[in-house]
C-alpha cells in the first residue's frame, strides 16, 4: 500500500504547490527505489523511474521512527505541519505510537490522511490488502469492459493493469485532503480521513460523473505550508 498510494497523495499536493517533506526509513528508503525502470536496466536507487515519478517536487528526510532521535525530529516535523499523510498498516502505525491521537496531541490543527486497504474501523481493519484483492473485493475486476470482460456471467474477473486501484486511493486522498483544508480554514475544526482501496472506485465514478456534468468553478487559491 504505502509504495504508491500515500507518495501518490503527496505527488499531487506538491504538483498544486504544497512543500511536500517525504519522510524514509535509514539504509534502504523508500521501496520505490527498488522498483524499475531503471536506465539501461541497471538498479540503482537513485534513479528508479517509479520513485522519480511518485516524488516529484518534494523534500526529502530519513529518520529511524524507531529510534529516540528520529521520533523526536519527527515530533518537531509534525509541530509545523498542516497535513500528514500516511499509508502504512493500522497495526505498524500503533506499533510506532505514531496513530491519529498522538499526532492530534503534538499538533491538533494537523489534517491527518490515512490511507489503508479497508480503513481503519470494521471487522477487516486488520487484514492486509494489495491492488488484485481490492480490485476484485470492490467489483472492478468483475465489470472491466475495456480489459476484456464484457459479459460475467461467462467470463471470469480480470484485474485491471499497473496497480490502478492504489493510483486512485492517491487520487482520492488528495482529493479529500484539500477538501479538509477548505473546511478547516472554514470552520477551524481539524479533521483525520480515512481512504480504503475497497471502495474507492465507487467514489471515482461519482466524481468522474461530477467532472463531466457541471462546469469547474473559479479557482480558489487555499495556502498549504506543510505536508508529509
Amino acid at each position: 500500500m504505502n509504495l504508491f498510494s500515500g507518495p501518490f497523495c503527496g505527488k499531487l499536493l506538491a504538483d498544486l504547490g504544497a512543500e511536500v517533506i517525504k519522510v524514509e526509513p535509514p539504509v534502504s528508503g523508500d521501496k520505490a527505489r527498488s522498483w524499475g525502470p531503471f536506465p539501461n536496466d541497471i538498479s540503482h536507487p537513485e534513479k528508479s523511474g517509479l520513485f522519480l515519478y511518485l516524488n516529484t517536487n518534494k523534500s526529502g528526510v530519513t529518520l529511524n521512527l524507531r529510534s529516540e532521535t528520529g521520533r523526536k525530529i519527527f515530533k518537531e516535523l509534525v509541530q509545523k505541519a498542516d497535513v500528514i499523510i500516511e499509508s502504512y498498516p493500522s497495526q505498524e502505525i500503533k506499533a510506532l505510537g505514531l496513530d491519529y491521537p498522538y499526532l492530534h496531541k503534538i499538533n491538533p490543527s494537523a489534517i491527518v490522511t490515512s490511507i489503508t486497504p479497508f480503513g481503519l474501523t470494521g471487522p477487516y481493519r486488520d487484514y492486509k490488502g494489495c491492488d488484485l484483492i481490492n480490485n476484485h473485493m470492490s467489483g472492478e475486476a468483475y465489470t472491466n469492459p475495456e480489459s476484456g470482460v464484457d459479459d460475467i456471467e461467462q467470463q471470469p474477473p480480470l484485474n485491471p493493469p499497473r496497480h490502478a486501484s492504489d493510483y486512485y486511493a492517491g487520487l482520492i486522498a488528495a482529493i479529500n485532503t484539500m477538501s479538509a483544508v477548505i473546511a478547516r480554514q472554514v470552520s477551524g475544526v481539524d479533521s483525520i480521513l480515512t481512504c480504503h482501496n475497497k471502495k474507492r472506485w465507487l467514489i471515482y465514478y461519482v466524481i468522474n460523473s461530477i467532472i463531466t456534468s457541471i462546469s469547474v468553478s473559479p479557482f480558489i487559491e487555499i495556502p498549504v505550508r506543510k505536508a508529509f
